[in-house]
């Protein structure tokens, strides 16, 4: 029937294509067919998206009145059991007194406390035996492991081929050891209080997550979650077990959809549930605290239970003594401590102060109201306490519930210092510093010190981000520079302050300094190292940086060298287009140069002249003025001291131990460019009648904007500077006179200590 029915389908599509390939005339009609064709399912497929989207809405209603109808199923089969178990009830009652047949009550009461109390256990060991059945990772093999004590090892080794568990006897021991889940069934007297279905909400929005059954033990809250695909008697998936002590249920109202709704906070996370019905919901709040309130009573009797044992091992053990002290006769035999008069009587032991008792909610209530420090002192205490006092189970696990405590206490304060999306990072660095204090104190330096940097680098990464670029570039750098400097300065000083003595801290801080210095370099070249910017805007840009970076080495942290060597390639590019630029800038003033000297039209022309030159050092310029409106200087000269004067600046800005060399090779190459033009000229037959104009200008750039240049480069950076000096042996050849002649009208500049 298949095969004809998909026959006939082919058939009738084919026959369909058939005929519209006969209708159709030329592949033009074809296409058209074919586009209709595509139009049409386009158009089916928007109408069946449409629908869907009209009934949305009606499947997420019928998608919940199916998870309603299943917990009114669940609520069902739980009133069920409970009406079977109260007919087994009533049969078992007799009214004429006699034991019915499954008078189970009267039979117990025949039996002695201690058998009783055995049968308890049995059965509530059993009963919870029996729900870990359902719950994956608690079923079968739990029940193996209640039972492997009583098998020999041959049944026990066909128990689990059987089971698949297991291929061979070899490897049966570790089966035994390791395979089973102990975490639920290791507590010998645990029994089971209270369960239910629930249904887990969102905490923020109240919106259905996942179904849940929860099982109230009578030390614990363990929850497991409903499996969709489940097979066989598992039901559910074992999730997580909580400590009933560190359980706290809060009643909820019911507001719109979300009724029934209880909320349990387990410190730090919060878990929001609903109950099928309000009866069911009041049941999980009194149970709950009727429980917790039975744990409290039993662990002070298990306490004072522990205490009165204790307390009798030491009467027995020391009436001992006594007893083989008097029975003693031997006059030299070992000194008894207790007739030592000076020995002081040990005090019998009272068990546990009230306030260790009560540590665990102290802590728990001091971490909710943010008291860190007093938690912290708390802390303290406790653990000085538990290490003077005896190895005891009953101080042991005092102990655990201690450093339960001190866990959850760790993790608030890592969130303190963690940086999330909806954080706010106004504070400034000792809004950090109480955090990564008392992490130091509990011993969590490493996770303080990653903590506590990376708090301080997103405040310094969102100081950054609200940067604009407007105006000049110098500008933005100033800004720039003042905010990452002086976070990163104030973070090394909050940073000695929490991490005095932590040399592993100290290099992690250090790494982390260079790493924001790579991401400052980076914002620094995209920004200055740029098309736009001249020489001298690149020139302090970068000793504003430099100058900064030295404030940080004056406190100990010197990241000077990361700069320098981050910035040293784009430094070094400018500094070589600087010369490269001057140098063909000479050569192209050579080639227009007539050697004329210059002539004002009016007084204020010179007097502006004289100004200018005033300003760039030149102190000494009257003296080569001619008359009243000539300067016996030409315009080349002028153009060549002014542009060398503001290069030899900028380099003396980029002046580093790694640039050094590269600076004095080009700001010898630049006076050189200039003094091979004069020499050239002196030579030329076209300028034989203007060689006294040019041994005057050669003299002025050897005199004065030499030696001004040599001053002002000594001045700055501490020595001489090796290559400049030389170029004075070039005086004799262009200005016809001896060295001695050049130097006895010395030139002062404003750069002299003499100057003003």
């Amino acid at each position: 029937m298949r095969f004809a029915w998909l026959e006939g389908e082919c058939g009738g599509a084919s026959t369909d294509v058939l005929g519209l390939s006969q209708s159709s005339v030329g592949d033009h009609e074809l296409r058209q067919q074919r586009q209709r064709i595509q139009h049409l399912a386009e158009d089916t497929n928007a109408q069946l998206k449409r629908n869907v989207y009209m009934n949305y809405m009606q499947f997420i209603d019928t998608a919940k009145e199916i998870s309603y109808l299943e917990s009114e199923m669940y609520q069902l089969s739980h009133l069920i059991t409970e009406q079977k178990s109260l007919l087994t009830s009533v049969l078992e009652l007799s009214i004429t007194g006699e034991r019915g047949p499954g008078c189970a009550a009267q039979e117990m009461i025949e039996v002695n406390p201690q058998e009783l109390k055995k049968m308890q256990n049995r059965e509530n060991r059993k009963k919870l035996t029996g729900l870990l059945e359902k719950i994956e990772g608690c079923s079968g093999l739990q029940i193996l492991m209640n039972n492997c004590e009583t098998l020999k090892r041959s049944e026990l080794f066909g128990v689990c081929t059987r089971a698949g568990v297991i291929k061979d006897s070899y490897h049966l021991p570790a089966f035994t050891c390791t395979a089973f889940p102990q975490h639920v069934m290791e507590v010998e007297d645990r029994c089971l209080v209270f369960d239910g279905d629930l249904v887990e909400l969102n905490q923020d929005d109240y919106t259905a997550l996942q179904r849940i059954h929860a099982y109230l033990l009578n030390d614990s809250l363990m929850i497991a979650s409903w499996l969709s695909d489940r097979r066989g008697p598992v039901r559910y998936k074992f999730e997580v077990l909580y400590p009933l002590d560190q359980v706290l249920p809060v009643n909820i109202k019911d507001r719109g959809n979300t009724k029934n709704a209880f909320k349990v906070l387990i410190f730090p996370d919060t878990r929001v549930f609903m109950a099928p019905t309000a009866k069911s919901k009041q049941d999980w709040l009194d149970e709950i605290e009727r429980t917790k309130a039975n744990k409290v009573t039993v662990d002070k009797q298990n306490v004072e239970r522990a205490q009165q044992q204790h307390q009798k091992e030491r009467q027995l053990s020391l009436s001992k003594e006594d007893s083989l002290d008097s029975n003693s006769n031997n006059p030299f035999g070992e000194d008894d401590d207790s007739l030592n008069p000076f020995m002081e009587a040990q005090p019998p032991s009272l068990g546990p102060p009230e306030w260790v008792l009560e540590l665990p909610e102290e802590l728990d209530q001091a971490i909710a109201q943010r008291n860190f420090e007093d938690a912290v002192a708390l802390v303290d205490s406790g653990r000085e306490y538990f290490d003077m006092s005896p190895k005891t189970p009953a101080y042991s696990e005092m102990r655990r519930a201690l450093e339960s405590r001190v866990k959850s206490l760790v993790e608030v304060l890592q969130a303190e210092l963690r940086v999330t999306p909806d954080k706010s990072l106004q504070g400034g660095p000792r809004a950090a510093r109480r955090a990564t204090t008392l992490l130091v104190h509990l011993n969590k330096s490493s996770e303080a010190c990653e903590l506590f940097l990376g708090h301080r680098g997103a405040i310094l990464k969102a100081g950054l981000k609200r940067l604009r670029l407007e105006g000049k570039t110098v500008l933005y750098v100033r800004q720039l520079c003042s905010i990452f400097f002086h976070n990163l300065l104030e973070t090394a000083r909050e940073f000695t302050k929490a991490f005095p003595n932590n040399p592993s801290c100290t290099s992690a801080f250090v790494v982390w300094g260079h790493g924001e210095v790579n991401n400052f370099a980076s914002m620094f070249s995209r920004h200055v190292f740029t098309t736009q910017s001249s020489l001298n805007t690149v020139a302090e840009c970068v000793r504003r940086a430099d100058h900064h970076c030295q404030q940080l080495a004056d406190i100990g942290l010197d990241l000077t060298f990361a700069l320098h060597t981050l910035l040293l390639r784009d430094v070094e590019k400018w500094i070589r287009d600087g010369r490269d630029k001057l140098v063909e800038a000479v050569k192209l003033r050579g080639q227009e140069d007539t050697w004329k000297i210059l002539k004002y039209e009016n007084k204020e022309q010179l007097n502006k002249f004289i100004e200018d030159m005033n300003e760039i050092g030149i102190a000494s310029i009257e003296k080569y003025i001619m008359d009243e409106l000539c300067v016996g200087l030409t315009n080349n000269t002028v153009q060549f001291s002014r542009a060398f004067l503001s290069y030899l600046e900028d380099m003396l800005r980029l002046f580093w131990p790694e640039t050094e060399r590269l600076i004095n090779a080009s700001l010898t190459a630049i006076f050189s460019a200039q003094m091979r033009h004069c020499q050239t000229s002196l030579t030329e037959p076209l300028f034989k009648n203007e060689v006294p104009a040019i041994r005057r200008n050669s003299a002025f750039l050897l005199d004065v904007i030499l030696t001004l240049g040599e001053h002002r480069y000594a001045e700055a950076v501490g020595h001489a500077h090796p290559n400049l000096p030389s170029l004075h042996a070039q005086y004799p050849a262009l200005t016809g006179e001896t060295a001695a002649a050049s130097t006895t009208a010395p030139t002062i500049s404003k750069y002299e200590s003499n100057f003003i």
